[in-house]
């Protein structure tokens, strides 16, 4: 039995299709679940708060911007009540990679918080197309939650 060496074409066919088979997963798996849809932040701090927020999308700037939140207060009814604000862009949603940072005027209060550390937090997102990051500043850090959207803001 005399053994076959493929011909050249043969060959470069199997390595282009190889290559575009591997292709596909390494983009796969580099592609984020969902796209960040929106950025909450809400003070429950007594004292007024400068957040300044840094978003990077695909490691580009997109967004940087001061946010003046006022100290936790009660109303008379009894009512508590926090300032808040909400960051929601035309740009946001598309599935790529993003990284928001929040620093505050008030000690050392400081997060960055990235599409993988949400992925690492969450192995099925359902339905939804994106995420939501609540940023809740207190005394002595800033507590983050995830919330879920089935539309995102490139959607509108």
């Amino acid at each position: 039995m005399v053994a076959r060496t493929p011909s050249r074409r043969a060959l470069l066919r199997s390595i282009g299709a190889a290559t575009t088979a591997l292709a596909g997963c390494v983009a796969d798996d580099d592609d984020p679940q969902v796209g960040l849809g929106e950025v909450q932040l809400v003070n429950y701090l007594e004292e007024d708060v400068t957040a300044t927020v840094t978003i990077h999308r695909a490691e580009e700037l997109e967004y940087e911007a001061d946010h003046e939140l006022e100290g936790y207060r009660t109303r008379e009814i009894g009512d508590d009540v926090a300032d808040e604000t909400s960051i929601r862009e035309s740009w946001m949603g598309d599935r790529v990679h993003y990284t928001v940072d929040v620093r505050t005027d008030v000690g050392s209060l400081e997060t960055t918080y990235s599409t993988s550390d949400v992925e690492e937090l969450v192995d099925d997102w359902g339905e939804s197309e994106c995420f939501t990051l609540l940023m809740r500043i207190d005394s002595d850090r800033l507590n983050t939650a995830l919330g879920t959207s089935e539309t995102c803001p490139s959607d509108e």
